[in-house]
């Protein structure tokens, strides 16, 4: 419980995220194209916005990991925003690939937050890699693979001194009754969640 704090949704653990983190003229790294929402929180909170582009290959848009981590070491930000998977273009970087950046990012003293809001349609997770790298915070969300985007909920995994920050700033209402008994209750259904995810994957992949 103390790596855990209930939020409104990915979008308001993404919020609390820079609104701990975040403070004018701090430099923000994201890539692009990316969640939207990214940016309007970059140009609320006043920080320096630095972006990575994905770039153009046979089998679609791909991320340099390398120029990722040049851009990291050059910048040095204070927040990471990074989508795994990503959405629109359907990247995943793999553990390995996450803890570099992790790595690289804590070198800087910066956060790395990773929104895996469209997990486990792909089953990497950066949440292993909070025990050793205390500087990574996962955002998740029912509105995606449990289909529970009316209810607004959603939560952070983190370090427990990262989740503490998280906590002092979370709003008094952030989420309500109706939906935590139901994600409650649902996340004793996993199977029919894992179901759905699968045949969603095949009909994309067929």
């Amino acid at each position: 419980p103390a790596m855990l704090v209930i939020t409104g949704g990915a979008d308001g653990g993404i919020r609390s995220v820079y609104d701990v983190f975040v403070r004018p003229g701090d430099v923000v790294m994201r890539v692009e194209p990316t969640y939207a929402m990214y940016d309007v929180y970059g140009r609320i909170y006043g920080a320096r916005q630095v972006v990575t582009d994905y770039e153009a290959s046979t089998t679609g848009p791909r991320l340099d990991v390398g120029k990722l981590l040049e851009t990291v070491v050059e910048y040095a930000p204070r927040l990471v925003c990074l989508p795994n998977p990503a959405s629109p273009t359907g990247e995943v970087l793999s553990l390995e690939v996450l803890e570099r950046v992790a790595v690289a990012v804590g070198d800087q003293g910066g956060v790395l937050m990773v929104d895996e809001a469209y997990h486990p349609f792909d089953p990497v997770t950066a949440v292993p890699l909070i025990e050793h790298c205390s500087n990574v915070i996962v955002i998740r969300t029912f509105s995606k693979a449990w289909g529970l985007s009316g209810l607004r909920i959603g939560y952070c995994v983190g370090d427990p001194a990262m989740v503490a920050f998280l906590h002092k700033v979370r709003p008094g209402y952030e989420t309500n009754f109706a939906a935590v008994r139901l994600a409650d209750r649902l996340l004793a259904e996993d199977g029919a969640m894992y179901r759905s995810v699968r045949r969603l994957n095949d009909g994309r992949d067929g």
